[in-house]
């Protein structure tokens, strides 16, 4: 019945090559869009970054510090208060020696090195007493001290640093 009504059509049908309507192909996953470039851009940037972060506080000489002391308090070698003093102010001068000039920490001693550790601590009034026990246990054989306050006067001292450094 279209033929009939349409004989037009039906002889340009004949005469042109037309093919059958084809849809485009799926849009494929590759290459993504520009957008999820952006984001494995930041996010490998993001994971360098914090490597690299991760590794200079490894690095740090305030950690190595840190486990260090933690050994000299469970070391039972260090229980006498005399070779413990001595162990801490090692520590503390080896540190000292690494975040400041040498020209600055070396030829300290005495109370010029006390006054050092109390400017570069953290800002408490018994700081002072805690670095004076501790120098002065160092030298004298039997000597006493409050443990526990010079350690974790010791430890807050070594943490400041790490924050004075950046």
């Amino acid at each position: 019945m279209s033929d009939a009504i349409n004989p037009l059509a039906q002889q340009l049908a004949a005469q042109l090559p037309l093919k059958d309507i084809h849809l485009p192909a799926d849009i494929g996953a590759w290459p993504p869009a520009p957008g999820w470039w952006l984001v494995a851009a930041l996010v490998i940037a993001l994971v360098v970054l914090s490597w690299r972060r991760w590794q200079r506080y490894r690095r740090h000489p305030v950690t190595a510090a840190l486990k260090e002391l933690k050994r000299i308090e469970q070391d039972p070698e260090f229980a006498d208060c005399t070779r413990q003093a001595l162990a801490c102010n090692i520590l503390l001068r080896r540190t000292a020696l690494s975040l400041y000039p040498r020209a600055d920490v070396a030829a300290l001693t005495g109370q010029a090195w006390a006054n050092f550790l109390c400017d570069t601590s953290v800002k408490r009034p018994t700081s002072q007493v805690e670095a004076q026990a501790l120098i002065r246990a160092s030298y004298q054989p039997g000597a006493t001290y409050n443990t526990d306050a010079v350690l974790l006067w010791l430890r807050r001292w070594l943490k400041a640093q790490r924050r004075r450094q950046g």
